[in-house]
């Protein structure tokens, strides 16, 4: 007998820093969730094209299997920019991406 295993690729659901430019020194945060895929499932963020690693003013989270949070605790000029999650499993790596826009 032939046993065929059907893979599926994470499917990242729409997220955004919302409707309004926020204000230097505001709080945001974002979730990636991968609404469909098979586990395990890793993340990764970049902002403008480049990883972030741990850094201060930037929290990234795993919150259970399928969601990660980024969040900034004060935002500036230096955090606008738009930020990718990247989902990755066996089938695929995926990603979305989200403009923040911060006034002065």
């Amino acid at each position: 007998t032939l046993e065929v295993q059907v893979m599926v690729p994470p499917k990242i659901a729409p997220f955004n820093f919302g409707e309004e430019t926020l204000s230097e020194g505001q709080a945001t945060s974002i979730s990636c969730l991968v609404s469909m895929g098979d586990l395990p499932i890793s993340f990764s963020w970049l902002l403008n094209g480049r990883r972030i690693e741990d850094a201060s003013d930037i929290l990234i989270s795993q919150t259970g299997r399928r969601i990660s949070q980024l969040s900034i605790d004060a935002v500036y000029h230096n955090h606008i920019g738009n930020y990718s999650c990247l989902a990755s499993n066996n089938a695929s790596t995926v990603s979305y991406t989200a403009l923040l826009m911060v006034n002065g």
